[in-house]
């Protein structure tokens, strides 16, 4: 494809949340260890326990939360996941693409029928804010494709990402690096020296 060839006009650096991955393995232990602990209860409730309607209905009610929570949680972790533990998402002039979540090639989107949807999602002990969490779902020609903050190097960086697909998809110049500042290939190579010259350049747009 054309757009595969071209030289992407920005790139931000993706990288495989482990924290996902610890808490998808710890809720599937705890799952598991819940079914262990369900059975062996069952095993001593003895075989009337299940021709009874009133132990029948939450039995299977807990059963099917224990198995599906660990589904839940697997499933999800490929929003915080990138083939390989680190990647590349490449923006184009009319299109962008997404690594994958685990294997394969990198997902293309075109700009044309390209919809966006953005979900922030919280958690809260004692009426204060944990945790926060956005997703962004990428979906167009058949394909869906979601990123967590999570991949990002700073949660900003997905809202940025978003400001500068709808800059392109306007046909309007990409923010100035700064303002909406991205991952790029060059960013390793940066010095304080760099910041500051973004700073002086910031400031010389602005008057």
């Amino acid at each position: 494809m054309p757009y595969r060839t071209a030289t992407p006009v920005r790139v931000y650096a993706l990288r495989s949340s482990r924290g996902a991955v610890v808490v998808a393995v710890l809720l599937s232990l705890l799952a598991l260890i819940a079914l262990v602990t369900v059975g062996a209860s069952l095993g001593a409730l003895g075989p009337g326990f299940f021709t009874a309607d009133i132990g029948r209905l939450p039995l299977l009610l807990c059963l099917a939360a224990l198995i599906l929570t660990p589904v839940a949680s697997w499933y999800g972790l490929k929003n915080d996941q990138v083939a390989g533990g680190s990647g590349e998402l490449q923006l184009f002039e009319r299109s962008v693409l997404v690594p994958p979540p685990f294997s394969g090639a990198p997902i293309a989107f075109s700009f044309d029928g390209l919809e966006l949807d953005i979900q922030r999602f919280e958690s809260r002990f004692m009426f204060q804010t944990v945790s926060a969490v956005e997703v962004l779902r990428f979906r167009g020609g058949g394909k869906v494709r979601s990123l967590t903050s999570r991949l990002f190097d700073s949660p900003e960086r997905l809202r940025e990402l978003v400001r500068d697909i709808e800059a392109l998809s306007e046909g309007a110049p990409l923010p100035v690096p700064g303002r909406s500042r991205s991952i790029s290939a060059s960013d390793a190579d940066r010095d304080p020296y760099d910041d500051q010259l973004d700073a002086e350049l910031e400031n010389f747009l602005d008057d």
